[in-house]
């Protein structure tokens, strides 16, 4: 061991009794705090007791010889764990150093403080417990201080962050992060440690300062995000000679390899995500978007802004404790595309609940209204009763105005059992017919006393599919339509709004609350593989799916958008000029340009 003339003579400096004041056990010392510092995994596994698997050895050995890192790994890889077992070593083993960890939202960073280092790493190590001299969290502080002046600290990555400074910055979740506040406000925050010892003047012009880190920690994301693009640059560096930057990824086979994760529960999670989250989840792809299609991925993913789903009404329950009451002016659809075959696959009932608002959009410089999705539910075809119940029951649950269907050939006979009485048996009520009020002939099927007039048919057309995806492209251009978050921001969300969604012992109702929002994954993985073509002869867009997928959530979710728009003509444009009542499916819409 190397000691400068200094460090050489600083255990004279202690008292006779104290373990420091012994030269031999200042040598000892030295040598392994030294050690320790250039082999985090060993302060981990040989100081603080808490074993580890040999890839994350790898990986704290890694972080604690590198500047720039990035951690692209698969979910249950256990990357929050070691992230927050490298803050603690290295807030330990470097007296006064300042870590700053920022994701999205700091209820998110502040989960490594809660979940990770204090359930988890404290319970394993009495050595760090000891280490660590207080924690705070509250609605404006996060932090943890370490009995030798380090502190890891929480923030959200945010305007609001301006002002922080750290010698260490983690990005959790890095892809969900704003590029532009990386780079303007928390990239900034980055200063070199000073330790106080540089203040001796002996070191002055001796020692060159230790270069800030930065540690981006993320699942992978399509190829074309910022994200992406890093990890690219950062595993170019790394294979060229650069030693200061580290490219760590890692697939499903690691949480397999050491009973992380069962086979089954990722089998699960195959058949709840859809083939693209499922890649991107387990598999650490990078898929590259069609820049081509006609709903891009990252158009519709922008548009994922809506926290709260719209649950209904549980089986024999007289009210629905998850019902959001209505806004003023507020119009709710109820919008349906069916499926008759019981075990197709590719041919699920689907219904859409649909919210729209009263706007003036500065955007898109027009009137109309706001949309927002806050439910999806799928059904497999088959009984055709049971199926028209299950509509009624969302309907009533939703505090629905309309119902938006289907009524060219499939839907005929479902309309025909809708325009009756039906009697539910599992909520032992009857609920009363409905009646188509745009379609003549559908009306006029069946003549049922009191009938609530609330069905708008829609008889698909070359011009009317046209149509009604030239408008549905146009909500999301304009910003008009939110959709539901993305499932990583949902379980944060769905964790601070609902206690019993936490409650591990109980996967039904996980479930329930992840529905909507995974039904709303598989509406993007659907709309932005549609294939776009614009007709030769006609100019009209037409849509289709590729072989052995579905488009069943996009017809649901267009016809609704549909007619919502058509709702907007009746309410907002020249009265003179339009009446919904007069509207026939197909006709004239073409013409308003909308």
């Amino acid at each position: 061991m190397l000691l400068d003339a200094c460090q050489a003579t600083v255990w004279n400096k202690f008292p006779s009794d104290n373990i420091l004041g012994d030269e031999k056990r200042y040598r000892a010392f030295l040598e392994w705090m030294t050690f320790f510092r250039r082999n985090l995994h060993r302060c981990a596994e040989d100081y603080f007791q808490i074993p580890l698997y040999p890839y994350q050895e790898i990986m704290l050995y890694e972080l604690g010889v590198s500047e720039s890192v990035v951690v692209d790994a698969c979910r249950a890889a256990a990357k929050s764990f070691i992230i927050a077992l490298y803050g603690c070593c290295m807030c330990v083993l470097y007296p006064g150093i300042s870590i700053v960890a920022c994701s999205a939202t700091k209820g998110q960073s502040k989960l490594m403080i809660r979940k990770k280092i204090q359930q988890e790493l404290m319970r394993m190590s009495p050595v760090l417990q000891r280490e660590i001299k207080n924690i705070r969290e509250n609605n404006t502080d996060a932090y943890v201080e370490f009995q030798n002046g380090s502190v890891f600290q929480i923030v959200a990555a945010s305007d609001n962050a301006r002002g922080n400074r750290a010698n260490i910055v983690i990005y959790e979740e890095a892809r969900q992060i704003n590029k532009f506040i990386i780079d303007s406000v928390i990239s900034p925050f980055l200063v070199p440690r000073k330790p106080q010892y540089e203040m001796n003047p002996y070191y002055d012009g001796r020692v060159k300062p230790v270069e800030p880190q930065e540690i981006y920690i993320s699942s992978s994301w399509y190829f074309d995000h910022w994200f992406s693009q890093y990890s690219i640059q950062i595993g170019k560096q790394m294979i060229n000679g650069d030693e200061s930057s580290c490219l760590m990824a890692f697939d499903l086979s690691l949480p397999l390899r050491h009973g992380i994760k069962t086979a089954k529960s990722i089998q699960r999670d195959q058949k709840k995500f859809d083939p693209t989250t499922f890649d991107i989840e387990y598999r650490n792809a990078m898929p590259r978007e069609n820049m081509g299609a006609y709903f891009t991925r990252s158009m519709l993913i922008s548009r994922q802004t809506l926290q709260r789903a719209a649950y209904p009404k549980e089986i024999g329950a007289k009210k629905n404790k998850y019902a959001i009451p209505k806004q003023d002016g507020e119009v709710r659809v109820l919008s349906i595309d069916i499926a008759a075959a019981e075990g197709t696959e590719n041919d699920n009932t689907i219904m859409t609940c649909l919210r729209a608002f009263k706007q003036k959009s500065d955007e898109s410089n027009s009137i109309g209204f706001h949309i927002t999705l806050p439910y999806i539910e799928h059904k497999q075809g088959g009984d055709a009763i049971k199926q028209c119940i299950r509509m009624k029951q969302l309907f009533y649950s939703f505090d629905a105005d309309y119902v938006v269907m289907d009524l060219k050939s499939i839907g005929i006979p479902f309309y025909d059992i809708l325009a009756r009485v039906l009697y539910d048996p599992e909520n032992d009520c009857e609920y009363p017919p409905w009646k188509c009020f745009n379609l003549p002939d559908i009306a006029n099927r069946i003549d049922s006393p009191g009938a609530q007039e609330i069905i708008y048919g829609i008889r698909g057309s070359s011009q009317l599919n046209s149509d009604m995806a030239t408008n549905l492209r146009m909500l999301f251009m304009n910003k008009d339509i939110e959709l539901l978050l993305g499932m990583n921001d949902a379980v944060e969300f769905l964790q601070d709004k609902y206690p019993d969604y936490s409650d591990d012992g109980n996967a039904d109702i996980q479930i329930f609350y992840e529905s909507p929002y995974l039904e709303t994954a598989l509406l993007i993985d659907e709309m932005s593989k549609l294939k776009y073509e614009k007709m030769a002869n006609t100019g009209l867009i037409r849509l289709s799916e590729l072989a052995g997928k579905r488009k069943d959530r996009y017809s649901s979710l267009t016809m609704g958008c549909y007619f919502i728009s058509l709702l907007a003509i009746d309410e907002f444009g020249d009265q003179d000029d339009f009446d919904l009542s007069e509207y026939k499916t197909g006709n004239c819409y073409s013409q308003l340009n909308l």
